[in-house]
């Protein structure tokens, strides 16, 4: 489903029975807001990159507005036209080994000798 999304339509939207639904923005492709059947709603941007489909969370609503979230997208839109992944940097971000990790690793490295 694609329409204008403005800040009425979204807090207008109701639930799925079950799951989750999609409606797409027309102003940005791959723009959408997410609605789940427990009635959160969450932006999110729908992206290609290598050949696979990949889909970054913004932020929920109200938290970001309709307005903040589709820059949000557009900026998104514009890492990965020059060639980024912003979902693939972010599972990096999450992934990367804590101070905590590494001082771990040094006292079983190094502390012993």
């Amino acid at each position: 489903m694609v329409e204008q999304l403005t800040e009425k339509l979204v807090k207008a939207l109701p639930s799925p029975t079950k799951g989750n639904r999609l409606i797409y923005d027309e102003a940005v492709k791959g723009f959408a807001v997410r609605i789940t059947a427990a009635g959160a709603k969450s932006f999110v941007v729908n992206y290609y990159i290598h050949g696979r489909e990949r889909r970054y969370t913004i932020g929920s609503h109200p938290d970001w507005s309709v307005a903040q979230a589709r820059e949000e997208a557009k900026f998104i839109k514009k890492q990965v036209d020059q060639g980024s992944d912003p979902l693939g940097k972010r599972v990096e971000d999450r992934e990367a080994k804590t101070v905590g990790d590494l001082f771990k690793e040094y006292q079983e490295k190094h502390l012993p000798t």
